[in-house]
């Protein structure tokens, strides 16, 4: 039995370290930034084919963030996400390792006291999984992420922050058949 069989379960996450470079811009100012997010990401998912699968991922994640312009002030964010994923495995479904594509889509929220916003983040990944046996394999993917945030102001505007980068994800897979 394959664990990319379709009609089979995929339970897992992964955990993802991302550093990039920011800009920022409202109204009055503009800035750059360096930024250290670390993010965990549970999914569960279905193959609706062989080596497809679709399914739901939320996700948590906190950062820390220097400010290069004036003021140079470092903050800590928390964000709650959820969305959907599509994933393909390339190779054979009963290699032992496999090539992944990995496409999502999350829509959450933004909050670091008292200021809360909205995001919407678009990623694609591509690497590889190794299985330990028929249910169980450990992923490593590299991949494009485009992230928006959007947070209301006290003057009726909108501080609108787009974040684009390379992220790099490791995570477990248990693939449970029916």
């Amino acid at each position: 039995n394959s664990q990319l069989a379709k009609k089979t379960w995929l339970v897992g996450g992964s955990g993802n370290f991302l550093a990039s470079k920011n800009s920022y811009s409202d109204p009055t100012y503009s800035s750059t930034s360096n930024r250290i997010d670390i993010k965990i990401s549970p999914d569960i998912g279905f193959f609706v084919m062989d080596k497809f699968g679709i399914g739901l991922r939320p996700s948590f994640s906190r950062y820390s963030e220097h400010v290069n312009g004036p003021g140079g002030l470092t903050s800590k964010i928390s964000r709650l996400e959820f969305g959907p994923f599509a994933r393909f495995y390339l190779l054979q479904k009963n290699n032992q390792c496999n090539i992944i594509a990995d496409v999502s889509y999350q829509y959450g929220v933004y909050y670091s006291r008292p200021v809360k916003g909205n995001i919407n983040t678009l990623s694609a990944s591509a690497g590889t999984v190794i299985f330990f046996n028929s249910s169980v394999g450990i992923e490593f993917l590299v991949g494009y992420y485009s992230r928006k945030e959007v947070i209301p102001l006290t003057n009726n505007g909108k501080n609108i922050t787009s974040r684009k980068g390379i992220q790099i994800n490791i995570g477990f897979q248990i693939h449970l058949e029916k």
